[in-house]
């Protein structure tokens, strides 16, 4: 991989537009200090290359294959001394649009055709108390959904989406759509042909004691926009009797409604019962609780995480041969159409997960590095393991290393005397299994992002 000479690793925040359609060629905005220019970027995604563009510092040209896998993907821009931090971009299958300034107020809103949709809008909430406003004409019972992704692709912005009429009146409102994450989903009806204005502002994140209206350049957002309601999941109808394992797709629509599975398990048998929700979509709180053939409660669980996942995952070890009833809730009695949730029981299969504690590393010509790999192992996995690396550049080796007895691997990467300068993505693997390096903070993240993790280390080469 080619390398252009600088002083210091460059650093980004953020990458604008934050995403493009498949099969187009876009300029993209690297925020940060990327000196001197130009410098070269790389993506996660083989079918997207970045191209700096020679008289505009900070420029890339995006040129996205059109048969590329759809999805976010991770965004470097690196030099001789090193890269930096990855920063998500999405290829999307809607066509994109980029939003036009000025648009804060309903008369200066910028006008969307409606009969285009789906399309995604690419934009940034900057300065701080930036509101873009998008007017569409629609007629009576039309249907627009406006989805965003802000807080997913790590911008420090906490969302609102607003539906205003022609007189100004707001019709419509959403703040955060589930309970993972802040990022809002709102569908609307128009209740009459006419104009409607779409805004969109959000909070601070994380939040302040001013609670004014946020902004910044690291505020980039999609907007994407369909003439349809959101997606729900096919649900598995009414059967209350399971065989393990299953997996049933179930909603809570009505007034103190509560859905009730029963199957049989073995004494001994450790099962793993997850629910589904805010991961999927689903506003739903989702509580659990299973009980023996007589009643009794024998376990039960809530949120995963009280801060930042309300989400259900509970192992248990069943106690004694029999019959038993797995029931699913709101926690806090809401219910309704969209109130879907995923419920999957079946036992603890053996298997482990691979972390790196970083996600780039430097070694000089003649000297060494060293990478910490953990590895937590689940269901009673306990065969021997080895950490291996691959993709690594001629005259710098790894060589294997065994997991120990506390799920540790200290990972040397060896560069030889006189090798030659390189940068770039090598792999590390736990057996056959990827090793993944976190990049979500979650001291403080409300939810995951669209990307929580990348499943590479970038290595730099100083000759």
């Amino acid at each position: 991989m080619a390398c252009i000479a600088g002083a210091a690793p460059p650093t980004i925040d953020s990458v604008s537009p934050a995403g493009a359609q498949r099969g187009s060629t876009v300029e993209v905005t690297a925020a940060g200090k990327i000196e001197p220019w130009p410098a070269s970027a790389w993506c996660s995604n083989p079918a997207v290359s970045l191209a700096p563009v020679m008289e505009r510092p900070g420029v890339f040209t995006a040129t996205v294959a059109g048969d590329a896998a759809p999805g976010p993907c991770w965004v470097r821009v690196f030099n001789a001394e090193g890269c930096s931090d990855p920063v998500p971009f999405v290829v999307g299958e809607a066509p994109d649009l980029a939003e036009a300034e000025p648009n804060g107020s309903l008369d200066q809103a910028m006008p969307v055709d409606a009969t285009a949709v789906p399309l995604t809008i690419n934009g940034k909430l900057d300065p701080g108390g930036d509101v873009d406003s998008f007017a569409f004409d629609l007629g009576e019972g039309a249907v627009l959904t406006a989805a965003v992704d802000a807080y997913a692709l790590g911008s420090p912005i906490d969302p609102l989406l607003h539906i205003r009429d022609a007189r100004g009146t707001r019709l419509a409102f959403n703040h955060d759509a589930t309970l993972v994450g802040l990022d809002p989903v709102l569908t609307f009806t128009a209740p009459s042909a006419g104009r409607y204005t779409l805004r969109l502002f959000g909070f601070t994140y994380p939040p302040t004691s001013s609670h004014r209206i946020g902004g910044s350049s690291k505020c980039a957002y999609r907007l994407r926009l369909s003439a349809s309601p959101p997606d729900r999941p096919e649900l598995s109808g009414e059967r209350e009797e399971q065989t393990l394992p299953f997996a049933v797709v179930g909603a809570i629509d009505a007034l103190g409604d509560a859905d009730a599975y029963s199957f049989e398990a073995s004494a001994g048998t450790t099962l793993s019962l997850r629910v589904r929700a805010g991961e999927i979509g689903s506003p739903l709180d989702p509580s659990l609780r299973i009980a023996d053939a007589g009643g009794k409660a024998v376990a039960s669980a809530d949120d995963i995480d009280p801060k930042r996942d309300p989400d259900v995952a509970l192992e248990w070890k069943v106690p004694a041969d029999g019959r038993y009833t797995a029931t699913v809730a709101d926690t806090t009695g809401k219910f309704g159409d969209g109130y879907f949730y995923r419920f999957e029981v079946g036992p603890v299969a053996p298997g482990f997960i691979a972390k790196c504690e970083g996600h780039k590393v430097t070694v000089a010509a003649g000297g060494e590095a060293e990478l910490s790999v953990q590895v937590e192992r689940q269901g009673g996995h306990d065969a021997p393991l080895q950490v291996t690396a691959s993709g690594l550049p001629e005259g710098v080796a790894v060589e294997p290393v065994a997991v120990d007895g506390e799920g540790r691997a200290a990972v040397t990467v060896r560069a030889a005397a006189g090798v030659a300068g390189w940068s770039g993505p090598i792999s590390l693997r736990a057996g056959e299994v990827l090793v993944s390096v976190p990049l979500k903070d979650d001291s403080t993240d409300e939810g995951d992002l669209l990307l929580n993790a990348i499943d590479s280390v970038w290595l730099t080469v100083v000759p």
